[in-house]
């Protein structure tokens, strides 16, 4: 599942199989975790970090449970996580 978020509304293109597409987004997301078949994976970021480029903010929701995964999703291409364990998260980044 992808969502588009409309954080700062601007009216862009996103380019996707070579199709370009009028976009008043300015980022994606993974789904919520809420699916049968979890939240975000490492490759869906690599994808959607390849697939929307720069110009877009990837957020990977669901499926980032420690620094571990936080860590691996932003190498991945996530510029912002969203996670029920942040507080967890970000005490062990203190650590």
């Amino acid at each position: 599942m992808l969502k588009g978020l409309n954080l700062v509304p601007f009216m862009g293109v996103l380019k996707i199989g070579g199709e370009k597409h009028g976009c008043l987004e300015n980022s994606v997301k993974t789904s919520t975790g809420f699916h049968p078949a979890g939240g975000a994976t490492v490759s869906d970021i690599r994808l959607m970090r390849e697939v929307v480029g720069a110009a877009f903010g990837v957020k990977a929701s669901g499926g980032v449970n420690s620094l571990q995964d936080a860590l691996a999703f932003i190498e991945a291409g996530a510029t912002r996580v969203a996670s029920r364990s942040a507080v967890a998260i970000v005490d062990a980044l203190r650590e």
